[in-house]
């Protein structure tokens, strides 16, 4: 939709008057701003004006007034403002009113004595300029595009120096020369230049023209330059313009107001850039969940799809979850993990779902499962001491293609919540990264069916009980002893080692278990029995009140 009068009053000033008649128009466009005095007005009229007058040159004729409103309203005008009353023009007749309604042209009646013609046509003009401007960059743009696909800013910086004829080089905040436009016969900026103005513009030695625009001088090149700030919507610095001014020359506002619409364009263009980045990622993530979740079954959707969003999907063959225990610093931990799998790998996918970090790195279909393990020990390697105790990692299997990766991230998300369940003595009992390899762990999930059936936990009970009742009565640790020693394989150094006593104590435990049992409950014949009882009671030991 183009620049409406509706629009125009939104500006100011328009406050300053009423709007008799034609209220039905107010959606009527304006091209341009014309004065209108001259008894033959009507024969300048090109339509599309909004025309300000004092109808000093129709004062003493009511039907010219009237045929100015009917010429102006076949003619295409946008609207009618009228100024001076009671100076030229005692009253406005009311068939020029009648008029204005009956043609549905807003005529508007200024008020304010002291209100001049420019305050009403300045910044309707520097509107429809600035808007103008904006459809030359976005037609440069897109001619541009056509060839070498340059960002938008290298369009503004072209127009601003076309319309200027004069150099304009975008500059980064550190003052390091990003692109650069001169006209044809016009001196360029040289870096000695360049220096020159970081210098005196940190040094504070300029002359501010305007909201973020200064003046830098170089009375030994004499050169002037015109240091301007581009910002993004949160007021911060994004880049520089400079622009070199001819020797000797003065900035005019004409000048200032193009600078200005150019730096309003690069804000307008970094809220366009922030919110197609939203929305593309936004995309990314609702596919990457819907592969997560198994809906595009078919190789070939996924595959278009994909490389529509710009996901590399090749080598992908298995899924790491990651969880981070309740902290205060979660967020920034999360945020460090991010950085982190992206430094490892430029190509990762990465996202955050039901409060965990999903990550699907590149694997070699060639030998994945050391693959596999290589990734995740660069993870651990590269990721901080201090962060390392809160962080739990869940490794899916390598799945053989990526449209089974569902697969592999409901794996790596069971692998973590099988380790959650687990008893804390059988926890990781070191300062590291937690890693859980779901091939690793899958057998828990049914000890975990026999810790939820009631039958499994009375079995349970009845085996252990004697145990049971010992702990209690002398606030012993004999069946974490003998889970942690099945786990370990039976191995006495390592099974000491997770319980943190000396392995002569454990010895006594050991021979305290048998001695209470009447039997070896680590022997070939009653392993299993044991370790079937230990698991339907420990593994969810808040399911009874008892064992």
């Amino acid at each position: 939709m183009g620049f409406t009068v509706r629009h125009a009053m939104e500006l100011g000033h328009f406050d300053k008057c009423i709007l008799l008649a034609g209220k039905d128009g107010l959606d009527r466009q304006i091209e341009t701003v014309s004065v209108l005095e001259v008894p033959d007005a009507s024969s300048w009229i090109r339509g599309g004006e909004l025309a300000v007058t004092a109808l000093f040159g129709v004062r003493d004729n009511p039907k010219m007034q009237v045929e100015l409103v009917e010429d102006l309203a076949k003619s295409g005008g946008a609207g009618l403002v009228i100024f001076y009353t009671g100076r030229y023009l005692e009253s406005l007749s009311g068939d020029l009113i009648d008029a204005a309604e009956r043609l549905a042209l807003p005529l508007f009646w200024v008020r304010d004595p002291t209100m001049t013609y420019s305050d009403l046509i300045m910044p309707i003009t520097e509107e429809l300029t600035f808007r103008k401007f904006s459809t030359d960059i976005i037609a440069a743009t897109h001619a541009l595009n056509l060839a070498e696909e340059p960002g938008p800013a290298d369009s503004i910086i072209g127009c601003l120096s076309e319309i200027l004829n004069r150099a304009v080089v975008l500059l980064s905040p550190g003052f390091e020369k990003l692109e650069g436009y001169v006209p044809a016969g016009v001196k360029t900026v040289s870096l000695e230049q360049l220096e020159k103005c970081r210098e005196k513009y940190e040094l504070g030695d300029y002359d501010t023209v305007n909201d973020g625009i200064v003046e830098i001088h170089l009375p030994v090149d004499e050169v002037t330059i015109l240091l301007c700030q581009v910002k993004n919507t949160q007021r911060q610095l994004l880049n520089y313009l400079l622009i070199r001014e001819d020797p000797g020359s003065a900035v005019n506002k004409s000048t200032l107001t193009f600078i200005s619409m150019a730096l309003r364009m690069y804000e307008l263009l970094h809220i366009q850039r922030e919110r197609e980045y939203l929305r593309h990622a936004r995309y990314q993530h609702d596919f990457v969940i819907d592969l997560l979740s198994g809906k595009p079954a078919s190789p070939d959707i996924i595959m278009e799809r994909a490389k529509l969003l710009g996901l590399n999907l090749h080598n992908k063959g298995y899924v790491i979850a990651i969880t981070v225990a309740d902290s205060i610093g979660k967020d920034e931990i999360a945020r460090y993990i991010h950085q982190s799998l992206k430094t490892l790998d430029k190509d990762i996918i990465c996202l955050t779902r039901h409060n965990r970090i999903v990550a699907i790195p590149e694997c070699s279909n060639e030998n994945p499962s050391q693959g596999r393990k290589r990734f995740v020990k660069r993870l651990v390697d590269h990721i901080e001491g201090s962060l390392r105790e809160s962080i739990v990692v869940g490794v899916g299997l390598h799945k053989p293609s990526f449209e089974h990766l569902h697969g592999s991230y409901n794996e790596a998300c069971e692998a973590i919540r099988l380790y959650e369940i687990l008893p804390p003595k059988l926890r990781n009992p070191d300062s590291l990264v937690t890693v859980v390899y779901y091939e690793d762990i899958q057998h828990l999930s049914l000890a975990e069916q026999l810790a939820n059936s009631p039958s499994g936990r009375g079995y349970g009970r009845q085996i252990l009980k004697v145990v049971k009742d010992y702990d209690d009565r002398y606030k012993s640790e004999l069946l974490d002893t003998m889970l942690v020693y099945i786990w370990e394989g039976l191995y006495t150094e390592k099974a000491a080692k997770r319980l943190f006593i000396h392995v002569n104590t454990l010895r006594y435990r050991l021979q305290k278990i048998r001695d209470l049992l009447q039997e070896d409950p680590f022997g070939d014949g009653n392993l299993f029995k044991y370790l079937i009882a230990l698991c339907s009671t420990m593994l969810k030991p808040d399911a009874d009140s008892t064992v």
